[in-house]
C-alpha cells in the first residue's frame, strides 16, 4: 500500500498508460461534514471510511478537490485545510489578510506537476463594502509557506463569485462564474497573477447558474 500511495508511483502510472487514472469518487459536504462517495463498484470501490477525516466535522466545508488533494474550509477557526486522503497528510493554512472578514470564499488547490510534493492554493471572493464591487484573489505556495500579494479587479455591480460551482482549470488559468445582475466569467491567470472579467455570450447573459467545463479539442 505504501508503494501505491507514493506520488512517484502515480506519476509513473500516468506516463505508462498515457491517460488519467480512474475516478475513485467525490467529496461533498454533508450534514456531518465532509464525506466520500465512491464511484467504482466492488471490489475496486474505495470504502467511504478509508477516506474519512477524523476531526470536528460539523464546521468543515469542502471547497474543492484537484491533483489528489482536498481543500477544506474550517469555518470555526477560519483556516484552510489541505488534506491528502491517500497518505493522510494534513496542512493547515491561515486565511490571508483581506479575506479574514469575508466568510464566503471560493478556493482551488493544485499542483504544478504530477507527483509534486508542493501545492498552491488560490482563494477568490468578492467585496461589496467599498464604493465599487470588486473581486479579490490571493495565492499560497507551500514551497515558501506564504501568501502572495492581494490581487484586485472591478466586477459588475451586485455580482458575486459562485461558491457552489467549482472553478475550472484550463492551462494556467482558473475560471469561475460570477452571478448577480449579469452573468460573467472571472479568469485568474496563475502565471501573470491577474484577474479579468469575461462577458458571457449575449444569448446566455440572462441565464442563471450556468456551468463551466473544459472542452476536449
Amino acid at each position: 500500500r505504501s508503494l501505491a500511495s507514493d506520488p512517484a508511483f502515480s506519476c509513473r502510472f500516468r506516463l505508462h498508460h498515457r491517460r488519467n487514472p480512474p475516478l475513485l469518487g467525490c467529496f461533498h459536504t454533508g450534514a456531518d461534514g465532509p464525506s466520500f462517495e465512491p464511484t467504482l463498484e466492488a471490489p475496486d470501490g474505495v470504502p467511504p471510511g478509508r477516506f474519512s477525516l477524523q476531526s470536528d466535522l460539523d464546521h468543515f466545508r469542502v471547497l474543492g478537490c484537484r491533483h489528489g488533494l482536498v481543500l477544506i474550509l474550517d469555518t470555526a477557526r477560519f483556516q484552510l485545510l489541505v488534506w491528502d486522503p491517500v497518505t493522510g497528510h494534513q496542512h493547515r493554512v491561515s486565511i490571508p489578510t483581506g479575506f479574514d472578514r469575508l466568510k464566503l470564499v471560493h478556493g482551488t488547490v493544485l499542483r504544478a506537476a504530477p507527483g509534486d510534493v508542493h501545492f498552491q492554493i488560490v482563494l477568490v471572493t468578492d467585496d461589496h463594502e467599498m464604493e465599487e464591487s470588486r473581486a479579490l484573489a490571493c495565492v499560497y505556495s507551500s514551497m515558501t509557506e506564504a501568501w502572495g500579494n492581494l490581487i484586485l479587479t472591478p466586477i459588475p455591480f451586485r455580482t458575486m463569485v459562485s461558491i457552489d460551482v467549482l472553478g475550472v482549470l484550463v492551462g494556467h488559468s482558473i475560471y469561475s462564474m460570477l452571478y448577480g445582475t449579469s452573468s460573467n466569467i472571472l479568469q485568474f491567470d496563475l502565471e501573470g497573477e491577474s484577474l479579468a472579467v469575461i462577458p458571457m455570450p449575449v444569448y446566455l447573459s440572462g441565464v442563471m447558474w450556468s456551468k463551466l467545463m473544459q472542452a476536449n479539442g
